[in-house]
């Protein structure tokens, strides 16, 4: 999804954001940026700790990996499913 279409998405109402990663193969440092503006456009000062409103699910072990070298798995979370990332939301 490209930026501008997360920017409409929040612009329209959105406040939560789930990152499917199925189909990614590798992350670029374009790609962790990208992931880094979603982050602070969902997500306040003030929440950081206490609400995780980006999310992401089905990240293969390559790019888990990166994710969590990079240390992003520390404040967005990593679910195996989609179902149960959209679960998540919920508790």
């Amino acid at each position: 999804m490209p930026l501008t279409a997360v920017r409409d998405a929040y612009d329209a109402g959105a406040r939560f954001m789930l990152v499917d990663l199925a189909e990614v193969d590798t992350l670029t440092s374009a790609d962790i940026r990208a992931l880094q503006k979603v982050y602070k456009l969902f997500t306040s000062q003030d929440e950081h700790i206490i609400v995780a409103r980006v999310k992401l699910c089905n990240a293969p072990p390559q790019v888990y990996h990166v994710l969590k070298m990079t240390g992003f798995l520390q404040n967005i979370p990593n679910y195996e499913t989609m179902q149960a990332a959209v679960d998540s939301f919920k508790e």
